[in-house]
């Protein structure tokens, strides 16, 4: 949950840490990832006298990932290599299982050119 109040996608973090606090009542832990929250959440009022429900709470992060020219140690998670790689690790734990990868294009792109984005997938071979 840490890592969705770092990212900013607060309403997730709300949702699971109310979860937490059903299941775990008085949990020093859930109580004190909760406190982070509303003070992260009380950032957003920007002086505002009225309190911002869970629902304005943003829930989009600012998560990115970037690939450096000069970052030989990862491979291209990408290639038809790491995708077979992925594959063989998936027949082990859940047979009825595929990594696919998918292009998308990217609709937030404020660009005027098609700026493609690629996912890895994971679909069922088999009902």
């Amino acid at each position: 949950m840490i890592c969705l109040i770092t990212c900013n996608n607060l309403k997730s973090a709300e949702e699971f840490c109310k979860r937490g606090q059903s299941k775990h009542v008085g949990d020093p832990h859930l109580l004190d990832l909760h406190q982070s929250l509303l003070i992260k959440v009380e950032g957003l009022r920007r002086g505002e006298s009225e309190a911002v429900s869970v629902e304005e709470y943003p829930d989009r992060g600012f998560v990115r990932r970037e690939l450096y020219a000069w970052n030989t140690y990862e491979p291209d998670r990408y290639s038809d290599q790491a995708v077979r790689s992925l594959n063989e690790a998936m027949k082990k734990v859940a047979p009825k299982l595929e990594v696919r990868v998918t292009k998308l294009e990217d609709l937030t792109s404020n660009s005027e050119q098609y700026v493609s984005i690629f996912l890895l997938l994971l679909i069922t071979k088999a009902d």
